[in-house]
């Protein structure tokens, strides 16, 4: 396919930093396991409970979408000239 979805239970910690990445819906293991290397690196702003930072669970929703790659080579056709002369090389 084109795109698959992981959603995953993530618990942030009073830093702001992913502490556990639980899988809930799977979209296979290669994704699951991409989805849960991803959202380690994460960083969000600690959640506020009575104004200081608590440690919370959220359900986070990791997309995965196939984009077609812009070629980064092309095929010329023609002749070198040179500079002045405009002779062929």
């Amino acid at each position: 396919g084109k795109a698959a979805v992981v959603v995953l239970q993530l618990v942030i910690g009073t830093t702001g930093k992913v502490e556990e990445a639980k899988v809930v819906e799977s979209a296979g293991a290669s994704f699951d396991e991409a989805a849960q290397d991803a959202v380690k690196a994460f960083e969000f702003e600690p959640a506020l409970i009575d104004d200081q930072p608590g440690r919370i669970r959220i359900l986070y929703r990791y997309e995965f979408t196939l984009r077609t790659a812009k070629p980064t080579t092309a095929n010329f056709e023609g002749n070198v000239r040179q500079r002045g002369t405009r002779r062929r090389h």
